[in-house]
């Protein structure tokens, strides 16, 4: 605000500086400011004051800013469209990542890995696992190197819409690429399995994650626990909350009523009562799908004095 009333004319340069110096300061709101201010006092940005307004946005604003480029034929380069395409992620706007990524082509502008990755995962928060296959695809074909953060998207993108064949179609890549897998990445492909009934594909991706010494927690474990629990699989339930305890994960609600529910279908109330037991001892609290499930297993079994029972505790 001081330089407008001083002697000294705000130009180019000494507005980027400032912008940049909001930016890295983490003042956004300051940056945009004194980026309308420019324009307002018609002092034309230049393409690293964008690409520094650009990256202070925390807001939807950063696709608006690459339309100011346009309108002052400000020449965007690799920074600006990854940039953009990074802010449209984070806020949902996986349409406009994949115009931007079509726009930076078709500008002749040079994109990375980077930048593909970015798309990827703009769309991969969406779930749109097609088009992250398809910039999956031109990544290949541009000679980019493809690493765990763009499949891992991909695999997420899978997720989301049950896509367990294609789930194993990429793990199977990652490893003829010898890309290495993360826990995110095998996570993700096991609550795919889980979502698609594939308990046992679930199961074996488990295994193969302890065997190649990638890290698993008890989001992990919870999930494959989930994925057996639907098919009844109460012993293996059984196993892997053995598992969970002997790594010392932190035993919850979600792992204990998906094992409940295993041997609900099982008809085992005996076990039941023991996870009962064992949650009340580690002090984790049941919810109306654990209650539910074991009254379920007690009337299935002839117990109705303890479904009874279950049932006004």
């Amino acid at each position: 605000d001081a330089m407008p009333q001083s002697s000294v004319e705000p130009n180019q340069i000494t507005f980027g500086a400032t912008i940049s110096a909001c930016e890295k300061a983490g003042e956004w709101e300051k940056a945009l400011q004194l980026f309308e201010a420019m324009i307002g006092n018609l002092v034309y940005p230049n393409t690293i004051t964008c690409n520094a307004a650009m990256s202070a946005c925390k807001t939807d604003q950063a696709f608006h800013l690459f339309s100011v480029m346009a309108q002052h034929m400000v020449e965007s380069d690799t920074t600006t469209f990854s940039t953009a395409i990074d802010a449209c992620g984070k806020f949902g706007q996986w349409e406009n990542a994949v115009h931007l990524f079509s726009a930076m082509e078709q500008s002749l502008v040079e994109s990375n890995s980077i930048t593909c990755s970015t798309a990827i995962s703009a769309c991969a928060q969406a779930g749109q696992w097609q088009t992250c296959m398809h910039l999956l695809g031109a990544m290949a074909n541009c000679k980019f190197e493809l690493d765990t953060i763009a499949f891992s998207a991909a695999i997420c993108a899978c997720e989301m819409g049950g896509e367990w064949e294609t789930t194993l179609q990429l793990l199977s890549a990652m490893a003829q690429r010898t890309i290495e897998s993360n826990t995110v990445t095998v996570t993700a492909a096991i609550s795919t399995c889980e979502k698609s009934g594939e308990w046992e594909l679930a199961l074996h991706l488990f295994s193969a994650m302890e065997q190649s010494l990638v890290e698993s927690n008890s989001i992990t474990c919870s999930t494959a626990i989930s994925a057996c629990a639907q098919a009844g699989q109460w012993q293996t339930c059984m196993h892997l909350l053995g598992a969970m305890a002997n790594c010392k994960f932190e035993l919850d609600t979600i792992a204990f009523s998906a094992a409940i529910c295993a041997c609900e279908m099982g008809g085992e109330w005996e076990t039941t009562l023991q996870l009962l037991s064992a949650m009340a001892q580690r002090t984790i609290e049941s919810n109306t799908v654990t209650v539910t499930a074991a009254i379920s297993t007690c009337e299935k079994s002839g117990e109705w004095e303890l479904a009874l029972h279950l049932f006004s505790a």
